[in-house]
């Protein structure tokens, strides 16, 4: 349903945001700490992932093997920065 999808796009945008938060924090404090915090906040991040996959009737899979499939045509030749500009699979 339309509001499930959207408390999951607005949680998985937050859980985004304490991922980055948390890797901001790595130079300043116990790096341990900070890989198990990491940790949890991936794993919230799976889980909307996971939650939005199941409302869509898509296998993660799928969603992985799309994203493979769609950075294989962006860089044929491996990763470039000059590449990751002409996004040549969005002409």
């Amino acid at each position: 349903n339309e509001q499930m999808l959207i408390w999951c796009a607005l949680g998985l945008g937050g859980e985004a945001g304490e991922v980055m938060e948390t890797i901001g924090k790595l130079p300043d404090g116990n790096k341990d700490d900070a890989a198990d915090s990491l940790v949890k906040e991936l794993g919230d991040n799976d889980w909307y992932n996971a939650a939005l996959c199941t409302l869509l009737n898509v296998n993660m899979s799928t969603v992985m093997e799309a994203n493979i499939a769609k950075l294989k045509r962006r860089y044929e030749n491996g990763y470039s920065s000059e590449d990751s500009k002409k996004r040549i699979d969005m002409l």
